[in-house]
Formats: structure tokens, sequence, C-alpha cells
């Protein structure tokens, strides 16, 4: 189906066509543990020292089976940030090729008001040929229409240019332009999907900003589209890298969602590489902090036996009871 390549209206710019993207969400893994500086039902005790001071953490799985885990969360969407980008990459570099012309490529300007003088049409006619000849797609201008189909119920411009390429153009080859003169003029774009790989959106916002800017000039409308084909025209077919607006705010967008997520892994085996080197508490013990009687460093009862600092025996400290195991977690 044929869909708008852009168009724009006096004193309110130009815009761009109807392509469209999409993003599916990506859900994280199973593996990835959950850390918290406040108790949560189910969680796991661990106490480690930096700078000889204790730190309580709690986790959701034991540093064993997460650590693997994680690092396989985090390498997979490595890779699935990555896909995006090299996608757009590869997507955006552009060779056209010239479109098969085995279709209707008669040349259509339809003037019944009489806006366009006869030289504005042989000029036109002259330059839609030579864009015609370079690519395949045949162009179509139609001033001053129309529409009885706008009188049965109300149509925007894209509707209008829509209707006005269906109802004249039985493929997909075809490039109509439809301008409403006027002090609230206006023009549409309408392009055959055959067309996208060469009027491509750098190509047509290239071509309505000129139309655009030559017409709030003050330009006619027969001088204004000659001179935006002939700014587009010559480069038309070079092999370029291009990728649209909304294709770049896809790959940001996505790229920054997997930075948090990778963040979150990251800061996990950060925290289990801590808690590794720290002391599991076993359950249902409760936490008592105390200072070494020698240097005075904090620590907490029945955790450890020696001070981290000055290694002095904390053995008088311990409930024997709530102990299953003082061994550091490796």
């Amino acid at each position: 189906m044929p869909h708008s390549s852009g168009g724009g209206f006096h004193g309110g710019g130009f815009h761009g066509g109807g392509f469209h993207g999409g993003s599916h969400g990506s859900s994280s893994g199973n593996y990835r543990p959950m850390f918290s500086t406040t108790y949560f039902p189910g969680a796991r005790t661990y106490i480690y020292y930096r700078h000889f001071h204790p730190y309580v953490v709690y986790t959701s799985l034991s540093p064993e089976k997460s650590v693997k885990g994680t690092w396989i969360s985090l390498i997979v969407k490595l890779v699935i940030m990555m896909v995006p980008l090299i996608i757009m990459l590869i997507t955006g570099f552009h060779t056209p090729k010239k479109l098969n012309t085995n279709y209707d490529t008669t040349i259509v300007i339809r003037d019944s008001r009489n806006y366009l003088s006869n030289n504005e049409k042989a000029t036109l006619k002259t330059t839609f040929q030579t864009f015609y000849n370079k690519t395949g797609i045949t162009p179509a201008l139609f001033v001053g229409e129309d529409s009885l189909l706008g009188f049965f119920y109300p149509m925007d411009h894209v509707d209008q240019a829509y209707y006005e390429y269906t109802s004249n153009f039985k493929d997909e080859k075809h490039w109509l332009i439809l301008y409403q003169p006027g002090n609230n003029w206006w023009f549409e774009g309408m392009q055959g999907n055959d067309t996208d790989p060469i009027l491509y959106p750098r190509v047509t916002n290239k071509f309505n900003k000129t139309l655009y800017n030559d017409l709030e000039d003050g330009k006619r409308i027969g001088e204004a589209v000659n001179h935006s084909f002939n700014v587009i025209t010559p480069h038309i077919m070079d092999t370029y890298y291009y990728v649209g607006e909304e294709g770049t705010a896809f790959g940001v967008i996505w790229s920054l969602v997997f930075a948090v997520i990778i963040g979150v892994d990251i800061y996990s085996l950060i925290n289990l590489k801590r808690i590794k080197g720290g002391y599991e508490v076993a359950k249902d013990t409760k936490l008592e902090k105390a200072n070494c009687p020698y240097c005075d460093t904090p620590y907490y009862k029945g955790v450890i036996k020696k001070c981290p600092q000055c290694g002095a025996n904390l053995m008088d400290d311990f409930d024997f009871d709530n102990i299953e195991s003082d061994a550091k977690v490796e």
C-alpha cells in the first residue's frame, strides 16, 4: 500500500513520511540475586568487612550459586544489547537500485484550475522525465484537486493524497505530490511501497524541506516543485549511510535500558565478591554489634572469632548455640 512521503503547510513547517518502528521488551534472567541492606522474607544474611568496618547485606541466593548465573546473565544481556546496534550499522548502508519499468509510466501533471503556466508544465515534464530515467519511479503532480470523497466524510491531507494515489495509479511505483493553493496552502506526498529503497526518509525529508522553504519564500508551485526535484535527483542513486530519527531514537533508548539492566548485574557481582570474602550468619541469629576491647574495631558478636584488624581473640563473645558455621565464605 502507498504511504505518505511527508508534506507541509503554510506557517506550520514540514513533516516526514509514514515510517514507523517498534521495539519489544526483554525480561531479565532468573539467576540475578536480590540484594538489600534491610531484611526481606527468605533472605540469607552476610557480613563483610571493608576498611575494618562491618557491613550487613541480605540476599536471596548464595554466592556459590549466583556468580556463574549472574555472569551468564550479564553476557547474554550484552549480546542482546549489541544486536540492534549491529543491525542498525548494517542496514544503515543504502544502495538504491533502479525500479523495473514494467508498468504505466505516463507522467501525469494535473492542473484543473490552471495554476501552472504552459512553460512550467513543460519544464516539470522534463524534470520528471529525468527523475524517472534515473530511478524508474514515475513522479506525478496534482494541483488544486477537489476530491469528491471529501464531501462525504472529512479527510486530512494524508487521506486525500492516499485517495488520489489509489484512484489514479494501480501500482506501487509512483510518487504523487498533491498541492492545494491559497492562503493556507499545503502539500502532501504519497509514494508506492516499491519506491521505499530509493525514496528513503533522507531523500524525502530533503525534498519536503526544499519545497516548503520555496513556497514560504513566495515561489510558484511549479518553480518550487521543479527546484525540489533538481535538488534530490543528482545524487538520489548514490550509496550512502543513513539511520533515521526513529531508528536512532530506538537505538539510544534500547542502549539506555540495557545499560541500566546490565548495571544491576554489575552491582550484583560487586556485592557477590564482597560477601564471598565475608561471613554467612546462621539463621535466626540475633545480630549484636560490639567493639574489639583492644583496638575498638566494630564487629558483630557470634560471627567472627578474631578481630579483623588486630587479630585479638573474640571467643568470649560467642554464643555457640546459635552458630552453625563460622567459616569464611569462599
